[in-house]
């Protein structure tokens, strides 16, 4: 899945107070090839998930995607 690496590499060019937004399929968040990115990137500032996949924001797409933004100089934080 590129889209992980891609995710990655932008968030390691990201500014001190940096935002980031990207809409992936939802498999990032379950997939074993981001088991490692997935608390990397909660470490790098306060990560913000939005599921879309019920919302069928492409109608005529069989996708399942969600919104992931990343606040660089924020601690992340489960709720």
């Amino acid at each position: 899945d590129l889209y992980a690496a891609f995710v990655e590499h932008c968030a390691k060019l990201l500014a001190p107070q940096g935002v980031l937004s990207f809409i992936v399929p939802n498999r990032l968040a379950v997939t074993t090839n981001a088991t490692g990115l997935r608390p990397w990137l909660m470490a790098q500032g306060e990560v913000t998930v939005i599921d879309l996949s019920r919302a069928q924001a492409f109608p005529n797409a069989a996708v399942y995607p969600m919104i992931v933004e990343l606040r660089r100089g924020r601690a992340s934080r489960l709720v």
